[in-house]
């Protein structure tokens, strides 16, 4: 999780330094496929047991966790088809 998204604006803060400007590709050799925002109604859902993706799709949260599963999805199918494990 990175940043926390403000109630009344939708603006994001962001709460941890990351050390420098540019995105950091690794964490300890795996790579990183994006930053999620945090977003109190993430927990709100996890809470009711219910979809956060369904019930808030155009939030950024949203966004961020479709794009990185894209991400994970596209590496998957390459390591499948290249043969890799």
């Amino acid at each position: 999780m990175r940043g926390l998204l403000c109630q009344h604006c939708g603006r994001r803060q962001e709460l941890f330094n990351t050390g420098s400007d540019k995105p950091i590709n690794l964490f300890n050799g795996h790579p990183i496929f994006g930053c999620i925002p945090t977003d109190p109604y993430l927990s709100e859902r996890a809470d009711a047991g219910g979809s956060f993706m369904e019930k808030y799709p155009d939030a950024q949260a949203a966004k961020a966790l479709d794009l990185i599963a894209e991400k994970v999805m596209a590496a998957t199918q390459w390591k499948t088809l290249s043969g890799r494990p």
